[in-house]
């Protein structure tokens, strides 16, 4: 049977929690305290994620970015086993076993082709990988994309791209495929507007508007996701008519 549809979206969709803010925290606390007329201005925001994207492109190596950052932010005492303790803890897995039987179950339901992104950094990715292990989740990273589950993974680390261009080749690439090759493609997008942090989401919406535009171009469609896995399920299919699935791409 032919496949209809290509669903391309997150692996921390798969995640318990994902968040930045006690990380961020953490540091300004210590900033203010070594210096009290500290101030974290916007360019400072600006730079700060700029320099973890790049570490998440795989352009920089563990060490130089945490010296770069805690340097921008003047902090001179923090010592680097705690900035990636601090790190490691943004992210929470909780059971990502269940998430991948699900995603499977489902795409074999409604005949579509599961496709996995992330833009995290080989440190939270390593994280993943020993979880997934004692969760008997089987992960071949010899192969590019990387097979997580059976499911195709792209990690823009490995690739050195940004999000832009992480979903740009994979798209391209989904295309490229002479077997099982989808008649459309949805990517699902987290709602910026989600986002607390004032900086982080205007930098999301900017580029939200950016691989929106590029996918109406090439024909490919884009949903926002702001429900639980299930939820966008049942959203999707209540108001598509078509054997749709979608997820979202955070």
């Amino acid at each position: 049977m032919q496949t209809r549809t290509a669903v391309l979206l997150s692996l921390g969709m798969l995640l318990e929690k994902v968040d930045t803010s006690e990380f961020i925290a953490k540091l300004l606390k210590i900033a203010k305290e070594e210096n009290p007329d500290f101030i974290f201005t916007q360019s400072l925001q600006k730079q700060g994620f700029l320099l973890a994207e790049t570490f998440n492109q795989g352009k920089i190596e563990s060490e130089t970015f945490a010296s770069q950052l805690l340097k921008l932010l003047g902090i001179k005492t923090m010592p680097l086993n705690e900035f990636w303790n601090a790190w490691d803890q943004m992210v929470i897995l909780g059971n990502i076993a269940e998430k991948v039987h699900l995603l499977q179950e489902v795409g074999y339901k409604h005949n579509a082709l599961m496709y996995l992104s992330s833009d995290t950094n080989h440190s939270h990715f390593n994280k993943i990988v020993k979880e997934s292990e004692n969760q008997n989740i089987q992960l071949d990273a010899t192969k590019q994309p990387i097979q997580f589950g059976q499911l195709p993974l792209y990690l823009s680390y490995r690739i050195g791209r940004n999000r832009e261009t992480l979903v740009k080749h994979i798209i391209d690439d989904i295309r490229s495929k002479d077997f099982n090759k989808p008649r459309e493609i949805i990517l699902i997008l987290g709602n910026p507007a989600n986002i607390k942090d004032k900086t982080a989401r205007q930098m999301a919406e900017r580029e939200c508007a950016v691989i929106t535009a590029w996918c109406k171009e090439n024909n490919v469609s884009v949903k926002f996701h702001n429900h639980s896995l299930e939820e966008t399920f049942e959203q999707i299919f209540n108001t598509e008519n078509i054997d749709r699935l979608a997820f979202k791409f955070a």
